[in-house]
């Protein structure tokens, strides 16, 4: 009966010994147990994130490197917008439709070009002459128109525009270009002018091409024996809003 009471005491004490609440410092320690344990997995988790981010990386950076393989796409520029792009057919405009007779046509870098002349008479009786010069690189026609009698009327040239042509007696056998760039004198430029036939019946036409970059100082015409029939300046005269290019000499 002792023995029966004394182990009933026994495990009475156990159990209130495992009920009691613990004491604080085992609650700060199992508190420092749980947050080593919390840290670790933050640590593990942190470092997990990073290699994650780092195989991302890893993934897009050599795609951004590498150049794409095969060729490039073909770039549509704004200009082909405008013009043909076909480089094997650099040129395909064709010339505006224009009332004359085309009595020249001929090509230079980057174009053609063709001269269209007609003569008529108006309503007072005298005579029309007109030389229409055309390029077909979507340059504007430039247009001369004079009346009978001509000793020679011309278009003057520009830096941008070094393209003349003009209408001469048809006493002229050359005609005698003289320009300047910047002032300094360059080679004179020399054209035998082409008969006007029946349309031009008294006069002559010519084409001539300036060096680039440069203007015209003097026009002169020469006969068939080499002497001067005329000779014309050139000059620029400023006026209020711009300047003007006004030629003279002996020829008007």
């Amino acid at each position: 009966m002792l023995e029966l009471e004394e182990r009933l005491h026994r495990l009475a004490t156990e159990h209130e010994r495992a009920a009691r609440v613990p004491a604080a410092s085992a609650a700060i320690r199992r508190g420092h147990r749980r947050r080593r344990r919390l840290a670790g997995v933050a640590t593990v988790t942190v470092l997990s994130l990073l290699a994650c981010l780092v195989g991302v990386r890893e993934l897009w950076q050599p795609a951004a490197l590498e150049p794409p393989a095969g060729p490039a796409a073909p770039v549509t520029t704004a200009a082909c917008e405008r013009r043909p792009c076909d480089q094997t057919n650099p040129m395909p405009r064709g010339y505006e439709e224009v009332k004359g007779t085309v009595v020249a046509k001929g090509e230079q870098p980057g174009f053609r070009w063709r001269l269209v002349i007609r003569r008529h008479k108006l309503p007072d009786g005298q005579h029309e002459l007109v030389a229409l010069y055309e390029r077909d690189d979507y340059s504007p026609p430039v247009d001369l128109v004079t009346l009978e009698p001509v000793r020679l009327s011309f278009v003057v040239p520009t830096k941008r525009f070094p393209d003349m042509h003009g209408i001469v007696t048809d006493r002229t056998a050359l005609v005698r270009l003289r320009p300047v760039r910047d002032g300094a004198p360059l080679a004179p430029v020399e054209v035998r002018p082409t008969d006007g036939g029946a349309i031009f019946p008294h006069n002559s036409w010519f084409v001539a091409f300036l060096p680039k970059g440069s203007e015209l100082s003097r026009i002169e015409l020469l006969d068939r024996r080499g002497q001067p029939i005329c000779s014309e300046r050139v000059k620029k005269v400023k006026l209020p809003g711009g300047s003007e290019t006004i030629p003279g000499g002996s020829c008007f």
